[in-house]
């Protein structure tokens, strides 16, 4: 993610009876899709977003803070990541493709089976581009200074890695990226984003480490302190939303009601939760092994943790061809097959 010298791709040739500058804005939208369906889902195959450790020693108050009615800096929000724009002009959470046979090609790896052994298929945010990278840290003290060891790769049975990535600005209650994005989404030195909200460190089974009302909840990066909204509320305007059985997170924003609202039988309440924000949507259950699960105008992708769910094809070189209040993005972890995925609130 943060290592590796950069490699362009060569951009693929335009399309006749196109202008220079419309095929260069018809590929950033298909980047910021890419992004935005890749970077930001919890339970997707990059976030990265829905998820084995190797979790070293991190340090933690001696003393629980003090109860409050919400955290510091709590709601301050943070735009989409795809909305924000890199210093190389690409969305913030974008990746460096090309298309190959209908294919977009990302870099030296699709899936972390394409990789020796002990290293993973990781998104270089450098670069912007996949590379097959490994671990080169275990704890935060193994970084240099104002950098701090998180897990980069993919959830999933592939090598857990851990990069040394950048700390950011975002305190306590704040909202964060769960997987390192860029340094606007990090969360400050000596907290943990845990389900998207930046978190304390706590000791796992002394319930003293976290304050009154809150739960020490074990992390891929940590465990860490997170608050049970049913009982501590949320920030001015914020929603105390049930996520599913049995957890409850404040989100800013929320679009759809599953699973308050019971999906049909045969479906599940798919999840998007990027930077604070809520997405639901109730998806039928299928089998990627079995085409036929899926309607023939639909495709087989993930739905979140182990679970697939079947989308609307759609063809990423078409900005409108999911129609509005959806977006055309990558559905499976090798990016070979693209479907409609419902937009959470801000992302147009």
């Amino acid at each position: 993610m943060l290592d590796s010298p950069r490699t362009e791709p060569e951009s693929p040739p335009a399309p006749p009876l196109e202008s220079a500058a419309a095929w260069e804005s018809r590929q950033r939208q298909v980047a910021t899709r890419l992004a935005s369906g890749a970077a930001e889902a919890p339970a997707s195959f990059v976030e990265t977003a829905a998820l084995s450790s190797m979790e070293g020693s991190r340090s933690v108050p001696e003393k629980a803070s003090p109860p409050r009615e919400s955290a510091p800096g709590a709601g301050e929000s943070l735009p989409p990541a795809h909305l924000e724009t890199g210093v190389d002009g690409l969305p913030g959470s974008g990746l460096r493709c090309s298309q190959d046979g209908g294919v977009f090609q990302c870099g030296a790896c699709r899936t972390d089976s394409d990789c020796p052994e002990g290293t993973g298929c990781v998104a270089n945010r450098e670069t912007r581009r996949f590379e097959c990278l490994e671990s080169e840290c275990k704890e935060d003290a193994h970084c240099f200074p104002g950098l701090v060891c998180r897990r980069v790769s993919r959830w999933g049975t592939g090598a857990v890695i851990r990069r040394c990535v950048p700390v950011g600005p975002r305190r306590e209650g704040q909202p964060c990226d769960v997987q390192f994005v860029s340094a606007s989404g990090a969360c400050q030195e000596g907290l943990v984003c845990h389900r998207g909200a930046c978190s304390v460190p706590c000791r796992r089974g002394d319930a003293a480490s976290c304050p009154q009302g809150y739960a020490c909840e074990e992390d891929e990066d940590g465990a860490a302190c997170f608050p049970d909204c049913r009982a501590q509320g949320c920030p001015g305007g914020q929603r105390c939303k049930l996520l599913n059985n049995n957890d409850y997170q404040c989100l800013e924003e929320v679009r759809g009601e599953c699973p308050e609202t019971p999906c049909a039988q045969g479906e599940r309440c798919n999840m998007r939760l990027p930077r604070g924000r809520g997405v639901f949507w109730c998806a039928r259950i299928c089998d990627p092994l079995r085409p036929d699960s899926c309607p023939a105008n639909e495709i087989c992708g993930i739905g979140g943790g182990t679970v697939s769910t079947c989308y609307r094809r759609c063809d990423p070189m078409d900005p409108d061809s999911c129609g509005e209040g959806s977006t055309c993005t990558t559905i499976t972890e090798d990016l070979s097959q693209w479907g409609c995925r419902p937009t959470g609130p801000g992302e147009g």
